[in-house]
């Protein structure tokens, strides 16, 4: 899961108005520049930083959802697909119609094929160690 977000800028927004409101609470140098300005906008950043980090927990929780979601789509898809071949069979047009593959489309290697792979890959095997 994403963090939380935080501001350095809010953190330090923070302090300075306290110091600020020691010195002076209605202090104003003009140019919409006093402690009733600042601690607006530092309000504005810490509710829009608390919208944030609300979207990035919804964000999180939807994502979650969504992976569940695909978990129970894949089981029942694949139940419907063991349905289909256990009611029409695994050779039956049916069977291929929802996305199984017929036994007698399958490409078996033969026994010699798979015996000759076999020696191969541990010939290379022996090669790579030795």
């Amino acid at each position: 899961m994403k963090t939380a977000r935080t501001s350095t800028a809010l953190e330090k927004a923070t302090a300075r108005l306290r110091a600020l409101r020691a010195i002076n609470p209605t202090l104003d140098f003009g140019n919409d520049r006093s402690v009733l300005n600042f601690d607006t906008l530092a309000n504005k950043l810490e509710y829009r930083l608390e919208k944030h980090n609300q979207l990035l927990t919804d964000l999180e929780t939807s994502k979650n959802e969504l992976k569940e979601l695909e978990k129970q789509v894949n089981e029942l898809s694949s139940q419907m697909l063991k349905g289909v071949e256990f009611m029409y069979g695994h050779d039956s047009d049916e069977y291929e119609l929802v996305g199984g593959v017929k036994m007698s489309d399958r490409v078996r290697k033969s026994r010699i094929t798979r015996l000759k792979s076999s020696s191969d890959t541990q010939a290379a095997n022996i090669a790579k160690a030795g």
